[in-house]
């Protein structure tokens, strides 16, 4: 009796088959081999011609046991009736690792269990409406055309490691409220995420081959894209949140066809990404509080997460590298106010590498505080009317010059072109006469500067 028996053996799971082997397939070289593997039962044979109606049968009868579903390694024909799985509750875990599917449809379904397609094959795949109470687990599973999971809902833990999607895969409207692994998964076309949510997901090494959609996604917690590849177009718009998330993109692969577009960006790594030609449309990068002179509070706009993250010079370094990535990416598309920004961002970091004293007491620092690296001009003005109205005090009270004069003294020491049209007081001193060439000195380089940070403006960065 035992050599009537399925021959199949799960790779998995230590149990073995007790269906009959088709006796159709008995040919007179399997009864003169009966340990040959490919004598199995009507669930595991892969022979198109088996008996739909007795597959079906068997499946049934397997889908009413009372502990699970075991329906590891099954051939499902194309034309078994799918209809007897739409819209069904499965209130024990099911077990479908290694089954191939020529067709499939579970729409509507409720899997109130764990449910397993561990390195399962499908052609069509159809999942969309489904509610995956527990554990649904899609590792290593191929899906060889079309795979719809629209308006899915997956209330626990989603696992697609190490899947392929040969053709289109339809996530639009989908829910993933629990922990969700894409990690190493291939899109061969493109991956459609439109208006999905997800609480915290991974897409570590995946590949969109054609792109992805991400249009109005709703993110909360962390959403980690490291080493992920964007080959096509590639769309992130209107990104939602229901709490604030944190996106991870290092190690990340742009094409030249990715958009990011009305974003908060504020909480999103970007290091060792080349992101030069990423196209940012009105995204928000994060903002923070500086002190100008130590003591006056100003909020500093476009901080990317990496420097407020950052402990080490490597990490300064590394950051430095992606804000002169995205200096050139807002330059070339002509927006020199966000360029000035995050070009600010980049010599923060430098400065910021100098060591305790250096942040406070080197060129770059004093550079800060004086023109804001050169692109902040309100400093600059604030330094040359700071300096007339000591000039102007000076004048005034230490040499005793009536107040227009004085004025006078001090607005036109401020400049050296100027100095040469509007001569020193004779009434001042020695003393005087020395502060009005030191006033000169520091007047000119305040005033270049100053013209330089307005160039700078409508000038692209080299």
């Amino acid at each position: 009796m035992s050599n009537d028996t399925c021959k199949w053996e799960s790779a998995v799971h230590p149990h073995k088959c007790n269906e009959p082997v088709l006796t159709s397939f008995r040919t007179y070289a399997e009864i003169s081999a009966p340990a040959q593997p490919h004598r199995y039962c009507i669930l595991h044979s892969s022979r198109g011609d088996k008996d739909v109606h007795e597959f079906a049968r068997k499946v049934e009868e397997r889908m009413r046991a009372p502990e699970k579903i075991d329906l590891i390694d099954c051939h499902f024909p194309k034309d078994y009736d799918f209809n007897l799985c739409e819209g069904r509750t499965f209130d024990v875990p099911v077990h479908l690792s290694g089954a191939v599917f020529s067709r499939s449809s579970f729409n509507d379904a409720k899997f109130l269990k764990p449910v397993y397609f561990i390195g399962a094959t499908f052609a069509n795949a159809a999942f969309r409406g489904v509610t995956f109470s527990q554990g649904a687990y899609f590792i290593g599973t191929k899906f060889w055309q079309e795979a719809d999971f629209g308006r899915a809902h997956f209330e626990c833990e989603a696992d697609f490691i190490g899947a392929t999607f040969a053709q289109r895969a339809d996530f639009s409207g989908t829910s993933f409220s629990g922990e969700t692994s894409f990690n190493n998964v291939v899109f061969s076309t493109s991956g459609r995420f439109f208006k999905s949510t997800f609480d915290d997901v991974t897409f570590t090494s995946t590949k969109f081959e054609r792109g992805a959609n991400f249009e109005q996604t709703a993110f909360s917690g962390c959403a980690d894209f490291t080493r992920t590849e964007f080959r096509g177009w590639t769309r992130f718009i209107k990104i939602t949140k229901k709490m604030p998330w944190y996106g991870i993109f290092r190690y990340t692969l742009f094409s030249d066809n990715v958009t990011i577009q009305e974003v908060d960006l504020s909480r999103c790594s970007f290091l060792h990404s080349e992101i030069d030609k990423v196209d940012f449309r009105h995204c928000h990068f994060g903002e923070e509080k500086e002190y100008f002179l130590g003591f006056i509070p100003i909020s500093r706009k476009n901080v990317l997460c990496d420097e407020s993250t950052a402990k080490t010079n490597l990490d300064y370094d590394m950051t430095s590298r992606v804000y002169r990535d995205l200096v050139k990416n807002f330059d070339e598309k002509g927006d020199r106010y966000m360029a000035i920004d995050l070009f600010y961002g980049e010599m923060e970091c430098r400065r910021k590498q100098m060591g305790r004293w250096g942040r406070s007491f080197s060129v770059h620092a004093l550079s800060r505080q004086i023109t804001g690296y050169g692109v902040r001009f309100a400093r600059s003005a604030f330094f040359i009317g700071m300096l007339i109205l000591v000039s102007c005090l000076f004048y005034r009270y230490h040499e005793g010059l009536e107040p227009g004069e004085a004025f006078n003294q001090s607005l036109f020491g401020i400049n050296v072109l100027l100095a040469h049209v509007y001569h020193y007081s004779e009434k001042l001193s020695s003393l005087g006469i020395a502060y009005f060439c030191f006033e000169i000195v520091l007047g000119s380089f305040l005033t270049t500067s100053f013209v330089l940070i307005l160039q700078r403006v409508f000038t692209p960065f080299k």
